[in-house]
């Protein structure tokens, strides 16, 4: 990858995003407080006016949340998501050793600050067949009460681990069981954050955007590849690339249903919870079929 943008091309590109009302705002990684300037940059960020209209929300492992950092952390940003996959003889074997731990010390620091973190969790083969006692363990526990369960995708590290997939079947039953056994089952979340289409549905394809640390500009992490270039930000403004963007409206207009009747041998891979990304990547077909 190119070299990450700077301070200044930062300080810049998060200016502009201002003029464009996003909803929300993540920052994520790899890990985000490796940057040192991390805070500076969102202390000047929220100094601008209008800022404060848009969600900031900060994704970490949680290795670097000290107290002091937490302290920051509480003071520029709406939502904190600690990402921790298991209990600490699964999680480590999946974000190294004593990752478990630094991630319930910067819970406790988080905590302590003045706000209350979220978890992300990623359900792989190797955390499902404890994830309930897990999920029990940050409610009981932790008193956690926000959480973020995503399936594990072909992105990053895990494209050198295909035995970590698993079925979203699968780990939406055990979901399930567990949310009925201990809520009841008429209490079960109902997740309408997917954008309805006309008689159809999709994964909120083309109503995000994803940016590289060298500025490139992508649908989603997952399509973060050549054939869904958007732009770069080193050569137009983020306004230029999204506003009136073509690319994304097409994208959004993709309508799952209607790929299903046009091909009956995408039945089973289009449910809801599918990613198109991940497909894409997987169906060579389709990737040629939509790519730009």
């Amino acid at each position: 990858m190119a070299e990450e943008l700077s301070a200044r091309e930062l300080q810049h590109l998060l200016s502009e995003l201002i003029f464009l009302k996003p909803q929300k705002i993540i920052i994520t990684g790899g890990e985000p407080l490796m940057r040192q300037d991390i805070f500076d940059l969102f202390d000047k960020f929220r100094k601008v006016p209008g800022s404060k209209k848009i969600h900031l929300c900060l994704m970490s492992n949680g290795i670097l949340v000290d107290r002091k950092a937490a302290s920051k952390i509480a003071g520029l940003f709406d939502e904190v998501r600690i990402s921790v996959d298991g209990l600490p003889e699964i999680n480590d074997i999946l974000r190294g050793n004593g990752s478990f731990e630094g991630a319930l010390i910067a819970i406790k620091n988080l905590k302590n600050a003045g706000i209350s973190p979220g978890v992300s969790i990623t359900v792989n083969s190797l955390n499902l067949p404890g994830l309930g006692d897990f999920l029990s363990y940050l409610i009981d526990e932790l008193l956690i009460t926000n959480f973020h369960l995503s399936m594990i995708k072909s992105f990053g590290a895990s494209l050198n681990h295909p035995e970590f997939f698993c079925s979203i079947d699968k780990a939406g039953k055990v979901i399930e069981d567990f949310w009925q056994n201990r809520f009841g089952k008429f209490n079960l979340p109902v997740n309408r954050s997917r954008p309805a289409l006309a008689g159809g549905w999709n994964c909120g394809l083309g109503s995000h955007i994803n940016i590289l640390p060298d500025g490139s500009v992508y649908p989603c992490h997952i399509l973060s590849i050549p054939e869904f270039l958007l732009g770069n930000i080193r050569k137009e403004r983020i306004g230029k690339i999204v506003s009136g963007q073509d690319k994304l409206a097409y994208l959004r207009s993709i309508n799952f249903s209607e790929l299903i009747e046009s091909d009956n041998s995408l039945k089973d891979i289009f449910k809801r919870g599918t990613c198109f990304g991940e497909v894409c990547r997987k169906e060579p077909g389709l990737l040629k079929k939509y790519k730009f």
